[in-house]
């Protein structure tokens, strides 16, 4: 493969976000392709919980250390068309806060998206993502649609630098076992999703063909703000006041993807 289509790889492997663009752009003739692969994001996960303290509910914030999340990614390309779908892999965390014991807690993510190049290192699409996160037993799900963006820049000799950002508008279901769900209804929430990075693609391996590979290192960043979530009083169900629920995952990212 010629340096040209060397630099044109598929940078921004995000999983939350659009796509999985194809592995390299040997023109706009080129036909139908197929890239699969998989991320590794060691994360850190900032978010929420609402116990009762004192004998009334309360929102408090709560953090992680450090885990490794699996996102594997397939890409479908025809021309300038393509179709993406990621997920994360459900991962285990424990989090803990202030005048709270560590609770155990896991996550898990689905993307499906179709876009368009309307330039050969710029994409758009437009997908639908769903998230669900289970905090002691209770599980709480975002779902709804996304727009986004990703572009790739040659450096040299196989370099590429890229940068991609994606945004969602989000319904949050709230489970029965959610000490507030009496005076909540579905919320609606935001989401955004960002990486910035440097990708390397590099030939392919004729044996088992692939027509070329890629590898990218980059910094990731998600975030889900829930809107107006009630905190009922300490009897009954009036309200004692409402917040927004921020919920932010963070930390670097390496990617490795094969092209058919």
């Amino acid at each position: 493969m010629n340096n040209k289509g060397l630099w044109r790889v598929a940078a921004a492997v995000l999983s939350g976000l659009f796509q999985v663009p194809a592995l390299a752009d040997e023109g706009t003739g080129e036909g139908f392709s197929v890239t699969v692969g998989t991320k590794v994001w060691v994360n850190e996960w900032s978010s929420w919980y609402t116990p009762t303290i004192g004998g009334q509910a309360q929102v408090v914030p709560i953090d992680s250390s450090t885990k490794v999340s699996l996102i594997p990614v397939v890409n479908l390309r025809f021309r300038d068309f393509y179709a993406s779908f990621s997920t994360l892999l459900n991962t285990s965390y424990t989090l803990s806060g202030q005048a709270l014991n560590s609770i155990d807690a896991s996550r898990k993510e689905f993307d499906a998206n179709l876009g368009y190049y309307v330039l050969p290192g710029l994409g758009v699409s437009l997908g639908f993502k769903s998230l669900s996160q289970v905090f002691g037993g209770a599980t709480y799900r975002w779902s709804g649609p996304t727009i986004g963006a990703t572009l790739t820049a040659p450096i040299q000799g196989g370099f590429a630098g890229y940068g991609a950002l994606g945004i969602g508008f989000f319904k949050m279901s709230l489970p029965a076992a959610d000490l507030n769900s009496a005076v909540n209804s579905r919320l609606d929430a935001n989401y955004a999703i960002g990486e910035i990075g440097l990708a390397y693609g590099t030939a392919g391996i004729p044996t088992i063909a692939v027509t070329s590979t890629a590898f990218t290192l980059g910094y990731r960043f998600q975030a889900v703000r829930t809107k107006g979530y009630k905190v009922r009083a300490a009897t009954g169900a009036s309200v004692n006041g409402s917040t927004d629920l921020s919920d932010v995952t963070q930390g670097p990212a390496l990617g490795f993807l094969l092209r058919f």
